[in-house]
Formats: structure tokens, C-alpha cells, sequence
């Protein structure tokens, strides 16, 4: 087994009431509401959050006023998909217990796409469906939940409860300001105000653009941080225009000092806790901001989700033929780990097949032994507090055992580490488990690894000690 250190952070809740010491005369009226509350006590219903649930927390999510033992079937549907927007639903069934009640994190379902208890397993687990979609549709911030309320065990608009949960994204009235012209495309998102605040700097993965901070950096802001989405590179091929001018259009010698750069204006803003700094990287990102972190100081604490332990080749449009490193330092190329038959995987896309470019990735690791070890990421040199996940059935590379490498030189350097590698899970690993994902590991690890960063980050940037939170174990 792997070795996986993970972070459990829990916390208790005290709740305190005075007892009363002669109950209250009851009048007529009171015995009538108190009849008609006992009376609505018993009929099924759903017990859902009446407030908006920002994506990621934990929701309180309960079926109550069912027969003791009963088997009842329940779905979750949500339109998604902002380029081509479907119907996507899920279905599991579960038994009530002996008070007619089903907790979704704490009950495990008798048949659904997942084993055990999972309070997230309705919302991840939804598919496709082929069914035309409406012009009244709920936005996809609407999670609707139907019920099984008459025992026939389908959920089929006959006798059926329903229920919605509203995730949003993040909270309203956050302030957006630029970074300039020194950083193209790059912005700080944070709480109105100008209180200090600790900050998270954002860097997505090869997809380039800014998408992968405009997702994540609001999240981080609603959870009372300041955040900067930092784009790094906007790809742009033959003579199509640039999305984000300014930046590297070839994912080449990207240079690492930009951290360094970004982490100077922070420092000379009065609104931001300056001693408090963290990255968050995703694959490519990953790369970058563990090269950057083992060369930059004054950073609080760094995630890498995804992560390499080696810098490796570069790639896009160049009028210089490669190969060449995908990062730089101080002006100069990092040493890298080169491919060995990109261009032949990406070839079979075009002929129908299935790209998997961890293929050339593991080629090339094992055709250049030699170039591996003046690749490696000194993550030894990252003296801060590190949280990785990586996962062994990632098909865009090997980032299973590569975290295991990290950690491996990590722990006999000493050094803070938490790791999450799952076996099963794939490269889709940033982000929460309220969204459909098609691998039930990957899920699963979301599940745990957000949250888990969410107490890392607050550990480490807001000082606090302990934070109360869904494992969803």
C-alpha cells in the first residue's frame, strides 16, 4: 500500500440549553399547532438547506417521516455544461431507519453507483441523459431531488417529494482588481474591505488562459481570503489571435520569477497579510509553483494538485525547432525531462483513437535516465508546509507516483507533508465533489482532498487551530 498521510481535522460542538423547570400551560391554539406539527412530523419530506450552499461545504441533506426500514429510491438531476448544456441525473436507493429517517452523510445506499456512505455520491455520480431540455430549465446552480413517497420504488412524477439544493459558485460582492500591465490577465478577487487578509496565488494546468483561476480563485475568496488568478501562458496557434496578449504563446521557458514578482505586489498592498502567502497549482501549475516555491521565499504554504517532481520539455507554437524545457529561471532554461513520441500519440486522435500523452511521458523518463535527476524539483528546498494529491490511473501523467516521489524526499528531509495518492483516481482532481465526475475514485478523493486543503489553508494562512468539517467517511 502507498504510504498517504491524511489530515483530519475535527471539531466538536457544544450545545448548551437551559432545562425548563414546569412545562408551559398548553392552550387550544398550542395543542392545534402542536397536532399539526406532530401530523407533519410523519408525512414524508425532504429536509434540505433553505439558503444557497457555497460549492464545496458540506450540505445537510435528510429524508424524514418515512415507515421504519422502508427502501426508498431517490434521484438528483442538474443541467450542465456551459459549451453544450445536458440533463445529467443520478439514482440510488436507500433504507430508512428505525425513525423513518435517511442522512445522506451518514446512511451508505442498498444499490448506487457508489459503495458506502458517500454524502456527495448524488451529486458526482450523475450521467448524461439524451432528453431534450426546456426553455424554463433550473441554471445549473439548481440540483433538483425527487423521492420515492409511495413505495413503488420509482421515482416517476406519481406521488413523488421534491426538493432543490442551490450550490453557487461563490459569494456575491467580491472586488476584483488587475494586476497591470506587469502581469497580463492576472487579478486579485477578495471580500469587500481592506482589512488584511492572508492570500492564495492561483495557477491552472496546460489548458493556458485564466479559466482554471476564474473557477477557483472566487472560492477561495468566498471562503474570506484574497486571491489571485495568475495566468501564465495563452496559447495561440498559426494566425489565430492571442486570448490573453502578453503572455508566452508556446508552453516554453515560462518564467518561474514570475512568483517572485507577484508575491512583491502583494507585499506592497496594505489590504493584504503579507507574511501570509499561499500557491495552489494544478498540474502544469502543479509544476510550476513547487519549481517556483524550492527558489522563492515567503510563501506560507503551498498545494499541488496533480504535481510533478521533474520539470519536463516544452511545447506549441515556436519558429525555433525543439525540444526546449517548459521552465525558466532567472533568464535561463531549466534542465527537463524530454518526451519520446508526443507527436505519434497525438496522432491517433486524429485517427479516431484514444490520446493518452502519459504514454511519452513515461517513455521519455525511461529513455533519458540520465536527464531526470538534473530535472528533478528540489522539493526539499520548500521549507513550507506542503499538500499534494496525486492519483495512479491519471492518463495525462503519472502524478500517483510522482507525489509518492515528493513525499518520499520530502519525509526524510522532515518536512511537513500531506499527501493524498489514490490508486484508482484520475488526472480530475481539483475541485469538489458536487459536480458530475465520471470515475467514482476520483470522486471519492475530491471529497476528501477539498476540504482537507480548505483546513490546510486555514491552518497555515489563517492560523487557525482547528475547523470543524465533512469528511464524507
Amino acid at each position: 500500500m502507498p504510504k498517504i498521510l491524511l489530515l483530519l481535522l475535527l471539531a466538536s460542538l457544544v450545545a448548551c440549553a437551559s432545562p425548563s423547570t414546569a412545562p408551559a400551560p398548553q392552550t387550544a391554539a398550542s395543542a392545534s399547532q402542536t397536532a399539526a406539527a406532530a401530523a407533519d412530523a410523519v408525512q414524508p419530506a425532504f429536509r434540505v438547506p433553505a439558503a444557497p450552499v457555497l460549492d464545496g461545504d458540506p450540505i445537510d441533506l435528510r429524508l424524514v417521516g418515512f415507515p421504519a426500514n422502508a427502501a426508498v429510491t431517490v434521484t438528483a438531476e442538474r443541467v450542465w455544461g456551459r459549451r453544450d448544456p445536458a440533463r445529467y441525473r443520478s439514482k440510488a436507493k436507500f433504507r430508512a431507519d428505525a425513525d423513518g429517517t435517511i442522512n445522506f452523510a451518514r446512511d451508505a445506499p442498498i444499490a448506487a453507483p457508489w459503495v458506502g456512505v458517500d454524502p456527495r455520491g448524488l451529486f458526482w455520480s450523475m450521467t448524461r441523459t439524451e432528453e431534450a431540455l426546456s426553455d424554463d430549465e433550473p441554471d445549473s446552480s439548481t440540483v433538483v431531488l425527487r423521492a420515492d413517497a409511495d413505495g413503488d420504488g420509482q421515482v416517476d412524477g406519481t406521488n413523488d417529494l421534491r426538493a432543490a439544493v442551490t450550490l453557487i459558485r461563490s459569494v456575491e460582492g467580491l472586488v476584483e482588481t488587475p494586476l497591470g500591465d506587469d502581469f497580463p490577465g492576472a487579478f486579485l478577487v477578495r471580500p469587500p474591505g481592506d482589512a488584511p487578509l492572508p492570500v492564495v496565488i492561483v495557477l491552472g494546468g496546460s489548458e493556458g488562459q485564466d479559466s482554471a483561476a476564474r473557477d477557483a480563485a472566487p472560492r477561495l475568496a468566498s471562503r474570506g481570503y484574497a486571491a489571485v488568478g495568475l495566468p501564465y501562458y495563452s496559447p495561440a496557434w498559426a494566425d489565430q489571435p492571442q486570448p490573453i496578449p502578453g503572455l508566452p504563446r508556446a508552453f516554453r521557458d515560462i518564467p518561474i520569477d514570475r512568483l517572485e514578482g507577484v508575491r512583491d505586489w502583494l507585499r506592497a498592498r496594505d489590504d493584504i497579510q503579507s507574511d501570509r502567502i499561499g500557491l495552489y497549482g494544478v498540474s502544469k501549475g502543479a509544476e510550476f509553483v513547487l519549481a517556483g516555491a524550492s527558489r522563492i521565499d515567503g510563501f506560507a504554504a503551498v498545494v499541488a494538485i496533480v504535481p510533478s517532481d521533474v520539470i519536463w520539455e516544452g511545447w506549441g507554437s515556436s519558429a525555433d525547432d525543439g525540444p526546449y524545457s517548459s521552465f525558466s529561471w532567472r533568464g535561463a532554461s531549466l534542465p527537463f525531462v524530454p518526451y519520446k513520441g508526443m507527436a505519434e500519440e497525438f496522432a491517433k486522435g486524429q485517427n479516431g483513437g484514444e490520446v493518452r500523452i502519459r504514454i511519452p511521458h513515461d517513455a521519455g523518463r525511461e529513455a533519458y535516465p540520465e536527464r531526470v535527476a538534473p530535472a528533478r524539483i528540489a522539493v526539499e528546498q520548500i521549507d513550507e508546509p506542503l499538500l499534494i494529491a496525486g492519483a495512479d490511473e491519471d492518463w495525462v501523467w503519472n502524478s500517483g507516483a510522482m507525489a509518492r516521489n515528493i513525499l518520499a524526499v520530502r519525509d526524510a528531509a522532515g518536512l511537513r507533508t500531506v499527501a493524498f495518492i489514490d490508486p484508482d483516481a484520475d488526472h480530475a482532481l481539483s475541485g469538489t465533489a458536487y459536480r458530475p465526475i465520471g470515475n467514482a475514485a476520483t470522486a471519492r478523493l475530491r471529497g476528501v482532498a477539498y476540504p482537507a486543503m480548505l483546513d490546510f489553508f486555514a491552518i497555515h494562512l489563517k492560523g487557525e487551530t482547528l475547523r470543524r468539517r465533512d469528511t464524507g467517511r
